[in-house]
């Protein structure tokens, strides 16, 4: 299993914006997150050491749709519209999708 900064260096690398969270919650670790800068310094000091900060992703800033599907007949219909995804997670009870949105919009 990766370690938490192989996955921080993923979603980075992804184009996304990781923001540190305090171990076990899902507050940020910092203040003025929102305007937060994932640096290489930065990733060194969250994520770098023997007790890493857990990791968030602000979806808008990294582009990303968070859909829950909370029951089998939604997980069923989500199917026909929604695009494929890796980024699948799951609970027993909720299964949880994170879909990058294009830049290029139809008008």
């Amino acid at each position: 299993m990766a370690d938490v900064l192989t996955y921080v260096k993923h979603y980075i690398g992804r184009g996304w914006c990781p923001v540190p969270l305090k171990r076990g919650t899902k507050q940020p670790a910092i203040d003025g997150w929102p305007d937060f800068v994932c640096d290489d310094r930065a990733v060194k000091k969250f994520w770098g050491g023997h007790t890493p900060c857990g990791v968030g992703l602000p979806l808008g800033r990294s582009g990303l749709i968070d859909i829950e599907l909370d029951d089998e007949h939604a997980r069923c219909a989500a199917a026909i519209p929604l695009p494929r995804t890796a980024m699948v997670f799951g609970h027993d009870w909720r299964y949880t999708l994170l879909v990058q949105v294009s830049e290029q919009r139809q008008t």
